[in-house]
């Protein structure tokens, strides 16, 4: 299973959609990408810096756009999402 399929419950549809429009149109750029580790730049209205991290039974996520800050996951994440699978 694909870890978006495995996280798609945790991010809101209009999100979704709109991280898989950044996504195919190559605005993720990743800068480093391990089995635990995966940082990226996605550009959007600006630059936003994005990280996942796994640990044992837990995806821990970050993204420094306002919208992560104020409701949680993001379109940002949910396009490092899709380009890590």
């Amino acid at each position: 299973m694909t870890l978006s399929a495995k996280l798609a419950f945790q991010f809101d549809r209009r999100v979704q959609m709109r991280g898989q429009s950044l996504h195919l149109s190559s605005a993720v750029r990743v800068l480093q990408a391990s089995p635990r580790d995966f940082t990226a730049g996605v550009m959007g209205t600006r630059l936003y810096s994005v990280e996942l991290n796994y640990r044992p039974g837990r995806l821990n996520v970050a993204c420094d756009c306002p919208y992560f800050e104020d409701n949680g996951p993001c379109k940002h994440i949910w396009a490092c999402i899709l380009e890590a699978d």
